[in-house]
C-alpha cells in the first residue's frame, strides 16, 4: 500500500441535500489538459503532522509519528491506532478498543492535553488504576 502526499489537496463532499455547498462539486471543472483525481486519504490529519514533524530532520519516518505513519496495516492489527490500543491496555489484549485509540491520536495531535486523555482512559477502562493510567499518558 503506498501513500501519496502532494502540496495542493481539494476536499469536496459528495452531493447531499442537507449539506450546503456539496452542490458545487459537480460544476467545478479543471483548466483544458488537466483532471481532478479522487483519492480517498486515510488519516490525513495524521500524515500531515507527521510530515510537518518531520521535515525538521529532513526525512519522512524522523519522528515517532511519522515513522508509526509509515508502519503496519490495520489488516493485521499492526497500524497506528492498532499499536496505540496494545499500548494503552497495558498488555491486557483488547482492553482499549482501536477506535477509542483512534480517538485517542486524533486528540493528540489536535492539543486536547493529559486531562481529556486521562478522563477517555477513565471511561473505557475502569480496569486501570489512576497509577496505570498516568503511566499509559507519560508513556505516549
Amino acid at each position: 500500500k503506498s501513500r501519496a502526499t502532494e502540496t495542493l489537496w481539494l476536499t469536496a463532499s459528495n452531493v447531499r441535500p442537507d449539506r450546503v455547498g456539496s452542490e458545487f462539486k459537480g460544476v467545478v471543472t479543471p483548466f483544458p489538459g488537466y483532471c481532478f483525481v479522487g483519492a480517498d486519504v486515510d488519516s490525513q490529519e495524521l500524515w500531515i503532522a507527521s510530515l510537518i514533524g518531520d521535515s525538521t530532520f529532513g526525512e519522512h519516518g524522523a519522528t515517532p509519528l511519522g515513522w508509526m505513519a509509515l508502519q503496519g496495516q490495520k489488516s493485521d492489527g499492526t497500524d497506528m491506532h492498532s499499536k496505540t490500543a496494545a499500548e494503552l491496555s497495558q498488555g491486557r489484549p483488547g482492553l482499549v478498543s482501536r477506535n477509542l485509540a483512534k480517538a485517542f491520536n486524533y486528540a493528540r495531535i489536535y492539543g486536547s492535553g493529559k486531562g481529556l486523555a486521562r478522563n477517555m482512559l477513565k471511561d473505557c477502562c475502569q480496569d486501570l488504576s489512576d497509577n496505570e493510567i498516568w503511566q499509559s499518558i507519560d508513556k505516549m
